[in-house]
């Protein structure tokens, strides 16, 4: 299972931060990757969609959990960041 999300980040730098993280064994929350990047955006995304994805290997079977949003949600359905809806 592996969660994403975003945040914003402000102040000097008015950025992006798109993280991933899972859960081990012993139920402790694990930072698998994080970016910082200059918005949310179709690119973005798949872009980091795919780091991830490269990172976590070629297991089948993994959950993807993720608030819906609409970016996402089309750079998970784009077979070119190696996830399955």
């Amino acid at each position: 299972m592996v969660q994403v999300d975003r945040t914003f980040l402000y102040g000097k730098y008015i950025h992006t931060l798109l993280i991933a993280s899972s859960q081990d064994g012993n139920s402790n929350v694990v930072l698998l990757a994080f970016a910082i990047v200059e918005g949310e955006t179709l690119k973005t995304w798949a872009w980091f969609l795919k780091k991830v994805r490269l990172h976590v290997g070629d297991k089948e079977n993994i959950c993807l959990i993720s608030d819906r949003h609409p970016v996402i949600l089309s750079t998970v359905s784009d077979p070119h960041t190696m996830w399955q809806t």
